[in-house]
């Protein structure tokens, strides 16, 4: 009877240890085996078969090696998958392009920012599709217009409507708003021919946002619907001084002080009328939140150049000439002020300050905060 149960024990080594070599076989099988998902099922099915050989030798703590590796594996697979997503991405041109990445990192689920890099992938996606759906648009609308032409002739109003829309879809604005309004009541021409007309002053301004951004002493720059021209720049920080002055203009023919009054810059009423109504008519909100205050106080944003600064910056003022313009210096006389003639010499005899000399106000600008007010766009 003992036989028999030291024959059965053996069998059942004999067992285990024949299960135990086919389980570390495949286990170590791994070296071979390139793709993860072939690997993790590799690890998973040798810690089962470590499983059922239960407590013979170390079999138990290589299952649990064996669920280790296989959840390392799965790691590795994901980052894998991760990169390749980056990668699609990367080279993504169209909509189809992107629409693989985004379904490339949809399978991540929530590993690291996949959830991110698809939201950004769909919306790519769409921009394309936009881009694309704006050239159908264009094309259609091309081939409409030539159909058109050729069975009604080019003044024919609701081709040239359909010409005006072409030339919306493709941001020839002007034009389009030329054609627009030409054809008045026609369907939505009168609505259409003012949003050409806004998209065109955007781009004129958007255009001399960038101009005076990257302006230098010396240029001239567009900057709340006047033409300046730059004295210095220090930094992201512009003085400016209005460049043209015309008969038409509002600082043609302006008295320095009201009759009866000291010649004091501080309290003329030529300093109160730039920094009240001049700064509240030429400036927009944003325009008037890029100046930078031209004293300690806060209260001056429009000022005028002194003798010291016409001397200073004489080689940059040489072209204003031909209007004589006001400085804020009292002059030699008592109730005069100096100022610049037309030749461009700084009068220092001064002219009375109730005489109507023409004025050249003068700002600094600071570019960061219009750069900081187009971000907040």
């Amino acid at each position: 009877m003992a036989d028999n149960k030291n024959s059965a024990h053996t069998l059942v080594c004999e067992s285990q240890e024949v299960l135990y070599a086919k389980a570390l076989k495949k286990m170590k099988a791994d070296r071979l085996i390139v793709q993860h998902a072939f690997k993790i099922e590799n690890y998973l099915t040798a810690a089962a078969m470590f499983d059922e050989v239960g407590a013979y030798l170390d079999a138990q703590k290589l299952a649990k090696q064996c669920r280790e590796l296989a959840e390392q594996t799965r790691k590795e697979q994901k980052r894998s998958l991760y990169q390749k997503a980056l990668e699609l991405k990367g080279r993504a041109e169209k909509e189809s392009d992107y629409e693989k990445a985004a379904a490339a990192f949809g399978e991540l689920g929530e590993y690291e920012d996949a959830r991110k890099e698809k939201e950004d992938c769909e919306r790519r996606e769409k921009a394309c599709e936009n881009k694309r759906k704006k050239r159908e648009i264009a094309v259609i609308a091309a081939i409409l217009l030539i159909a058109g032409l050729a069975a009604a002739g080019y003044f024919t109003g609701f081709f040239r409507y359909v010409m005006g829309v072409c030339y919306d879809s493709m941001g020839y604005y002007e034009k389009a708003g030329e054609i627009f309004a030409d054809l008045e009541d026609l369907l939505d021409s009168r609505e259409r021919a003012q949003e050409c007309g806004e998209k065109v002053l955007l781009l004129q301004e958007e255009n001399e946002r960038k101009e005076l951004k990257k302006a230098h002493a010396g240029d001239s720059v567009i900057f709340g619907s006047n033409q300046w021209k730059v004295l210095e720049r220090q930094e992201d920080q512009l003085l400016l001084i209005l460049e043209q002055v015309d008969s038409r203009s509002l600082f043609y023919q302006v008295s320095y002080q009201e009759p009866a009054q000291e010649a004091d810059w501080d309290t003329c009423s030529l300093r109160s009328w730039l920094n009240g109504e001049v700064l509240e008519t030429i400036f927009d909100e944003e325009e008037a939140a890029a100046l930078v205050p031209a004293d300690a106080s806060g209260e001056e944003y429009v000022t005028i150049l002194t003798a010291d600064q016409a001397e200073t910056y004489k080689e940059r003022l040489s072209s204003l000439t031909g209007r004589d313009y006001w400085l804020q210096d009292q002059g030699a006389k008592e109730g005069t002020a100096v100022f610049v003639s037309a030749a461009g010499e700084v009068m220092t005899e001064g002219y009375s300050v109730q005489a109507r000399l023409s004025v050249r106000p003068v700002i600094a600008v600071d570019c960061g905060k219009l750069a900081e007010e187009e971000n907040r766009e």
